[in-house]
């Protein structure tokens, strides 16, 4: 939080040393960072993204991240389901991810909160790619 830019803050996080349990809860700390914002902020996009670049391994972290708030899509708001849905379409539009982060959610029975993430996820990809 105190770090100039998502690049000063990638710095800061990697000379900490963090193992692999640790990993996780990096991702999983910077997602649900990013989904208590008031609306999406960038930032988490670009500090995810370059934390990836830098770790590979952390691809798979937000991977199950993202697995681990599908579960509970239910309980969420409107503005923390937009904030996810848009993390992960910038990680999808900036090739870190592919659209097989959504295979864990049953597309032919999705309930209220689930199809609200799906459509603001396709909704934001499309908008970005086609303009």
């Amino acid at each position: 939080m105190s770090s100039d830019d998502y690049v000063d803050a990638t710095q800061k996080l990697l000379k900490l040393k963090f193992n692999k349990k640790q990993d996780k809860e990096i991702a999983i700390v910077v997602v649900e960072s990013c989904a208590q914002e008031e609306k999406f902020n960038k930032y988490y996009g670009y500090l995810a993204e370059n934390l990836i670049k830098v770790k590979s391994g952390l691809k798979y972290s937000f991977q199950y991240a993202l697995w681990d708030h599908f579960k509970q899509l239910e309980n969420y708001s409107l503005r923390k389901i937009s904030n996810l849905a848009k993390l992960f379409s910038f990680l999808v539009l900036r090739k870190n991810m592919g659209v097989q982060v959504l295979r864990s959610m049953e597309l032919d029975s999705l309930s209220e909160h689930e199809n609200l993430f799906v459509k603001i996820f396709f909704k934001d990809l499309l908008t970005a790619y086609l303009f």
